[in-house]
């Protein structure tokens, strides 16, 4: 309690007091137990409404800052792939490869959905799971080649949503470790389940050099996953025989 608030409540116990003294001077008993009553409930309950207030304002301010990090997390999720892609769509321009317009389309679908769809809390999860496509696409357009990769997807619900840009990270994580540039044997295999409002994404690749030590992407994912969803997620990685595996359910 400030100081301000102290003063009020002392000004109302003073005047409610005064009037209780002049009550009982002239007798007057039961309005003397009434005003009573006030004096002791009017400052109880003005100081019940300002702790609530206080609570709210404190509720308020939590929630801001926590919008403000996780949108600071979702312009930190990696800008790379796409200035590498960007840098690869200047060598085949300069080239005349036809795989240049196809590039830019599919790049323009991607960035569309990172700047707009990025800044809701919440997209279906089929159009999260169309953005995942795109990216594997736009990867072997950049590429030119046929990239060993197996996505499977099933969602029971059309209308689940999901925190967009979420799901993208483990992906991006997979092909940056997964040396699909440099190794034709490398493989990726992708599992999208959701059933009774509850997904299971499931991401492993093989890789020929292990990281050293895990990257920017991961340590966002965990942090947007307990803000998003605290209580609600596993998040398991194993790493065997040159085999990375991330594994996320969330109950949505």
């Amino acid at each position: 309690m400030n100081a301000r608030h102290l003063w009020i409540m002392i000004g109302f116990s003073t005047l409610f007091l005064g009037t209780a003294w002049v009550l009982f001077a002239f007798g007057q008993n039961d309005l003397l137990l009434f005003v009573l009553c006030l004096s002791v409930c009017l400052p109880v309950g003005y100081l019940l409404l300002d702790r609530l207030a206080q609570r709210n304002e404190l509720l308020r301010m939590r929630q801001e800052a926590l919008r403000s990090e996780l949108s600071l997390l979702k312009h930190q999720i990696n800008p790379h792939f796409f200035f590498n892609t960007l840098n690869s769509l200047y060598a085949l321009t300069l080239s005349g490869s036809e795989r240049a317009p196809q590039m830019i389309l599919a790049l323009s679908d991607l960035m569309r959905f990172t700047i707009y769809e990025g800044k809701r809390d919440h997209v279906p999860l089929k159009d999260e799971v169309t953005y995942l496509m795109n990216y594997v696409n736009l990867y072997q357009l950049r590429f030119d080649a046929s990239l060993n990769v197996n996505f499977h997807v099933e969602i029971e619900h059309e209308d689940q949503s999901i925190a967009p840009l979420l799901l993208i990270m483990l992906l991006e994580n997979a092909f940056k470790h997964g040396s699909f540039a440099q190794a034709e044997d490398a493989w990726l295999q992708v599992s999208l389940v959701e059933s009774d409002r509850t997904l299971k994404f499931e991401v492993a690749n093989s890789y020929h050099q292990k990281p050293s030590k895990p990257g920017m992407g991961l340590t966002n994912l965990k942090r947007r996953l307990g803000l998003l969803y605290p209580g609600r997620y596993d998040l398991d990685f194993q790493d065997r025989e040159q085999v990375f595996k991330a594994s996320l359910r969330i109950d949505l």
